[in-house]
């Protein structure tokens, strides 16, 4: 139980409040704790009728074990300050509220009503409704909305990859695309559809996979006006009218579109033949190019049993023996 004394009682923290504390401390515990079985921090302070108040701030308690409690609280060291008003607190969840009274319609967007604690997220977050780019890379003018982002940017330029792989020590600019990439290892596949159970390592492949049950094509070809789930099969399907063809072989020079193209080229230097025919053993470069031979098995062989005639289906459907892929 505790009561607040007079305003008069009440005296400001100095340097000599530790002095002070430990002092009453110990005279309260030589001169006033009664010798009544009690356990110490119920055993009653002599006088009950009259309170023992804090020396330090005033405040008043009828026990013993409660006013050497709250006089031990003015000895704690107070490290966080509030940056705002300069006030100090001992404990981070009461920091934590008080910073609220500083939050609470100081900075608000008058577009989302989205609140920031100080004017500078203010304007950034602004920059979201405005489009406006107030950073831009200085070797290729691309802008950003916020400071990190062109950081994160600007290691596409400098090559810098912080981030390393633990298994194949591959590196990246982005602890992002690391925590992608880790999943190829683990084969972890959080994202499913909802529709057909596919599951996928990533969100955004999931995004794309989803169009193709809704029919939504949001990218549009200009020339054409040919619709894409993916802005990455537009960018593919726009070098068929500009005929730019940005993948190179490092051992002829031919030049190709797609990337998927150029690995499959780069077989005829390597001579790595990853399809294989189950039935007979010949091995082709292309999946395309084993569905064919396939075909010829079909089309030249039959066998014959009591019924009639058998063709070969089971080499159509039999999965190709893959070491390698497009």
């Amino acid at each position: 139980m505790e009561v607040r004394g007079p305003p008069s009682v009440f005296k400001p923290v100095n340097s000599k409040t530790s002095v002070m504390v430990e002092g009453q401390i110990s005279h309260i515990n030589k001169n006033h704790r009664k010798s009544t079985g009690f356990p110490p921090e119920q055993s009653p302070i002599e006088s009950h009728a009259t309170p023992s108040y804090c020396k330090v701030c005033g405040m008043a308690f009828y026990y013993m074990g409660s006013l050497i409690k709250h006089v031990k609280t003015h000895t704690k060291e107070k490290k966080l300050l509030c940056g705002v008003c300069g006030i100090f607190f001992q404990s981070t969840e009461s920091m934590k509220d008080h910073l609220q009274t500083h939050i609470v319609d100081r900075f608000t967007c008058p577009l989302c009503s989205k609140r920031f604690a100080c004017n500078s997220r203010l304007m950034e977050h602004m920059t979201i409704h405005t489009e406006e780019k107030l950073y831009h890379c200085p070797d290729c003018d691309k802008g950003f909305n916020k400071i990190s982002y062109l950081k994160k940017h600007t290691r596409i330029h400098t090559g810098e990859k912080r981030y390393h792989c633990p298994d194949c020590d591959k590196g990246f600019n982005n602890s992002s695309y690391l925590k992608k990439h880790i999943r190829i290892h683990t084969g972890e596949k959080p994202y499913c559809c909802n529709n057909c159970g596919k599951t996928f390592s990533r969100s955004e492949p999931l995004k794309v996979h989803m169009r193709t049950h809704t029919g939504e094509k949001p990218y549009q070809c200009g020339d054409c006006d040919k619709g894409f789930c993916s802005s990455g099969d537009l960018r593919k399907h726009i070098r068929s009218h500009t005929g730019e063809k940005p993948y190179r072989c490092g051992d002829c020079g031919k030049g190709f579109s797609l990337n998927q193209n150029l690995k499959v080229h780069q077989r005829t230097h390597t001579g790595e033949r990853p399809y294989r025919c189950g039935d007979c053993g010949k091995e082709y470069i292309t999946c395309r190019q084993l569905k064919t031979h396939v075909l010829a098995h079909r089309r030249d062989t039959k066998l014959e049993d009591r019924n009639g005639v058998i063709h070969l289906d089971h080499l159509l459907t039999e999965p190709p023996m893959v070491t390698g892929g497009l």
